[in-house]
């Protein structure tokens, strides 16, 4: 029986004698000579190699092809290289525009979004620069409109304990009809600026917001003797300051934990906190060292568990 014949490995047809063509003898053997080292090297040759190898007889001789194919070949070329020109072009006059931006100490245009952004950090950081040591005399830029807050009371609370009180439709309710917790979006926070708005400042209830009437309500102060003021002594009996103070609830951001983790807490974002104007007294501290005091603020929230109530250090 006999076998079938053969094929040629890919060493022994690289390694048949090259014949001389019409581009000469030593081109063809020096191309040669590269695939067979690579071939002995143990690296892959592929029709590709080869054929990127070979010499392009139609460049050589377009005199023996038909014209057809001539007239289509120098189209060709004649659009590689206007292509190349275009291009070679494009960037000399990106070239000269980044040399003239250089010249004119320029920088480059940023995109709109990081504009933006950029003009407001340096509005903030120009706001900050100019401000002064607080004296307690300032107020709100906002004081001409948190005079003029909404008259209309809210649908959702018209059949609710707080139907008597206006609030902005920027709010945006977290916890249903009542108890009120709210906040607006983050942008309406954010575009406010430095000091938030009355009518825009978060919202953080346990119960129904207490009806007081200044004309009636008293402020008691328990300290050594009780001493009880009417809403106007305050006011007209000591000196007041008028500062801004950030507040922040404790569930800032709780939307993100809520997120990764769900738990026992309204999905309040970023915009949980708000930076207002209060008034009020300042009282005098006892400055003797061995003696340090605590004020307990205390609501008069109708609440079912506990009263609404916080212990700060007074100093």
């Amino acid at each position: 029986m006999s076998s079938l014949p053969q094929g040629a490995s890919s060493l022994e047809i690289l390694s048949e004698p090259a014949k001389p063509t019409a581009t000469g003898w030593a081109p063809v053997a020096e191309r040669l000579d590269e695939l067979r080292q690579k071939v002995k090297e143990g690296m892959l040759v592929t029709i590709r190699d080869v054929m990127t190898k070979q010499t392009d007889f139609h460049l050589v001789r377009p005199d023996l092809h038909p014209e057809s194919w001539r007239r289509k070949k120098r189209r060709k070329k004649q659009q590689d290289e206007e292509r190349t020109d275009s291009q070679k072009d494009k960037k000399k006059d990106q070239d000269q525009q980044k040399q003239e931006e250089k010249d004119k100490g320029e920088k480059p245009k940023l995109a709109t979004e990081k504009q933006a952004l950029l003009d407001c950090l340096r509005y903030e950081q120009q706001y900050r620069s100019s401000m002064r040591r607080n004296d307690g005399k300032g107020f709100s830029p906002y004081k001409n409109d948190d005079a003029h807050l909404f008259a209309q009371i809210d649908e959702a609370d018209q059949s609710s304990l707080d139907s008597w009180i206006p609030r902005s439709d920027k709010l945006i309710r977290l916890t249903g009809k009542h108890p009120m917790n709210a906040e607006v979006e983050l942008f309406t926070l954010f575009d406010a600026g430095l000091i938030t708005p009355t009518s825009i400042h978060y919202v953080r209830n346990h119960g129904a917001v207490p009806h007081l009437l200044w004309e009636n309500h008293t402020l008691e102060v328990e300290v050594g003797n009780n001493l009880t003021l009417e809403m106007n002594d305050p006011k007209d009996r000591f000196e007041s300051a008028n500062i801004p103070i950030l507040l922040a609830c404790d569930g800032n951001r709780r939307k993100e934990l809520n997120i990764i983790k769900e738990i026992r807490a309204f999905n309040y974002t970023a915009a949980a906190s708000s930076c207002a104007y209060w008034k009020g007294n300042a009282w005098l501290v006892d400055e003797n060292p061995d003696r340090h005091f605590w004020v307990k603020f205390e609501g008069v929230d109708q609440l079912e568990d506990a009263k609404y109530a916080k212990c700060i250090p007074l100093e």
